[in-house]
């Protein structure tokens, strides 16, 4: 076997010895379970040729000989695929893994005297060899191996290139839950995600969709166009369908509801009109209403017939003629009690239940306080409106932790979520850090007018205190981030993430920093420490809180040893270690 990245820019030389030039495609037809080589692209005196494969070729020789009979123009065929162009470097979807990676190089081997595309590395390993370091790696012994996708199980989705590839049948995408559909959507272009959606029933693909935060999905409703868009919403409880609607643009909203069956979209604009962090926007319509007079002969009857339009509880909701919740009463006192029984004489008539305007915290605090799987929603008549249930409860709860971690943090919602860009994210940590360095700014200020002028050690102190604050306050931005990461399961994409992050604000509050000391103080020299220090203490102070958390994680560590108050005054030190050093180098005498 060998890789493509080891044959690409070899010499490739004439039978009689005569240079043709460069290797720098390799074509292969793509109607086989392993595509046979027919091609290769060379790049000599006289401009890019395609050769013909050479049968029986050694792929290990270099340089590599090659007939320049039969020599053509670079033209690909229909069903042929340029290896390099087309392939490497090109995400794949993998099913089995539950996410998207990138191909990082291509296995050839020879089957029955034919060269054939067999698989493809999607490891670190495989970048290594592209870079020609993979010597290094065996040197080394470094514990990096090979992750090989055979190509038999790669498959192009339909009406779209070879960018997007699965590694299993598109039948096996269906054994996945929703949420982990939504993730490798969420990881792909939003044409191609729509593309995946489009390969899958609209009850998968709808709850598929609910999943996705509302950036995406706005993104993947645009590709899909309104008709499948509708038919997808149509598909999914009316509440999630509202919460998706929410969060577009009026006018596309309107679009896709007047694209809904006419029924479906009362009941979602119904839901619309309430506020979405409410009860009533967080309930579902769709709950099934017991009358008290039935008995339970009846009662059993009915949830046969409704069983297959509603989610059936535990706990089942009585009302009476006008429709008010007059009780609650259990699937296993339905069961037990005689055919004959009136629900009246069986039913709790003391139930927890929630108004349509109330917070849903007040919801998440009803349901935890009596262990409810489902709270009944009522209206000012106390007539039953809907029912929130345990799913959308736990979204509650998660929403509200993440808000609440991201104000003591200092991070965006979005940042602690792991759902916004790097810009977006250092943008928001350095709104909460502008505090942080006004206030330090000021506090040099004020230890430089006590000092007074003629104590010079003093003014390189006095921006002592900036900098054990500036520590402090990226470490917990970071802890919060990973350590929320790590619970969410996203931890392995968050080092690279970080480190983009903590480029950024080195930057933005070295450059602030500098000129803020170079200002209070006239010396340049002070500011260039003090920036380099600020600089360099964003880094430290991100690459502390981000690997710290994932290494206790990994040993299974107590959470106390990576605390906030004990890793801070460590940064806080190693901050203060840096700035001293640099400036007994700039602003020593």
């Amino acid at each position: 076997m060998i890789y493509l990245s080891e044959l690409l820019r070899c010499q490739v030389t004439a039978p009689s010895g005569q240079p043709l030039g460069r290797l720098v495609d390799v074509i292969v037809r793509t109607d086989d379970l392993f595509p046979p080589v027919v091609g290769l692209l060379v790049e000599g005196s006289g401009g890019l040729r395609r050769l013909p494969w050479p049968t029986g070729a050694d792929l290990t020789a270099r340089p590599l000989v090659v007939s320049s009979d039969g020599a053509a123009p670079p033209e690909i065929g229909a069903r042929e695929l340029r290896l390099a162009r087309d392939v490497l470097d090109h995400q794949i979807l993998d099913a089995q893994g539950r996410r998207v990676v990138k191909v990082n190089d291509l296995a050839l081997s020879t089957v029955r005297g034919q060269v054939r595309l067999v698989g493809a590395d999607v490891s670190a390993r495989g970048y290594l060899r592209r870079l020609g370091v993979d010597w290094l790696v065996r040197l080394l012994r470094l514990p990096l191996r090979e992750r090989l996708i055979t190509w038999n199980v790669v498959e192009a989705i339909a009406g779209q290139t070879v960018d997007l590839r699965l590694t299993e049948h598109p039948a096996s995408i269906l054994r996945l839950h929703p949420a982990d559909l939504a993730e490798l959507i969420a990881a792909l272009p939003a044409a191609e995600g729509a593309a995946l959606l489009g390969q899958l029933s609209p009850a998968i693909a709808g709850s598929a969709l609910s999943e996705l935060d509302p950036e995406t999905q706005g993104e993947v409703i645009a590709q899909l166009g309104t008709e499948r868009a509708a038919d997808l919403l149509e598909a999914i409880p009316p509440d999630d369908a509202a919460d998706i609607l929410g969060d577009l643009p009026s006018e596309q909203a309107q679009q896709l509801l007047a694209g809904m069956d006419p029924a479906e979209a009362a009941e979602v604009r119904e839901l619309l009109r309430y506020d979405e962090e409410s009860a009533g926007g967080i309930m579902t319509p769709e709950v099934i209403a017991l009358r008290q007079d039935l008995t339970v002969a009846d009662a059993l009857a009915m949830l046969r017939t409704l069983g297959n339009t509603a989610d059936v509880a535990f706990s089942l909701f009585v009302v009476d003629e006008e429709h008010r919740l007059v009780g609650m009463v259990s699937l296993r006192d339905l069961v037990v009690s005689p055919p004959e029984t009136r629900l009246a004489a069986i039913m709790q008539t003391r139930v927890p239940r929630v108004s349509v305007g109330a917070d849903q915290e007040e919801a998440a605090r009803l349901m935890s306080k009596y262990d409810l799987l489902a709270l009944p929603v009522v209206d000012s008549e106390g007539k039953l409106t809907g029912v929130i249930t345990a799913d959308d409860i736990i979204d509650v709860i998660q929403e509200e932790a993440d808000e609440d971690l991201s104000a003591v943090a200092g991070a965006a919602v979005e940042d602690v979520e792991g759902l916004s860009g790097v810009v977006e994210a250092a943008w928001g940590r350095l709104r909460w850090l502008t505090v942080t360095l006004l206030g330090g700014l000021a506090g040099a200020g004020a230890l430089r007018m006590f000092a007074g002028p003629e104590l010079p050690s003093a003014t390189v102190l006095a921006f002592a205190p900036l900098l054990v604050l500036l520590a402090g306050q990226t470490v917990a931005q970071s802890m919060a981030v990973v350590t929320r990461g790590i619970g969410l399961g996203i931890a392995e994409d968050l080092p690279w993430r970080e480190l983009r992050i903590g480029l950024v604000l080195a930057v933005a509050l070295g450059l602030a920093c500098g000129a803020g000391a170079t200002l209070l103080t006239g010396l340049a020299r002070v500011g260039l420490a003090v920036g380099g220090a600020a600089a360099l203490t964003a880094l430290l102070g991100v690459g502390i809180g981000t690997l710290l958390p994932l290494l206790s994680a990994r040993l299974a560590a107590p959470p106390r040893l990576v605390s906030q108050p004990l890793v801070g005054p460590l940064a806080g030190v190693v901050s203060l270690l840096v700035y001293l050093g640099l400036a007994s180098l700039l602003v020593a005498d």
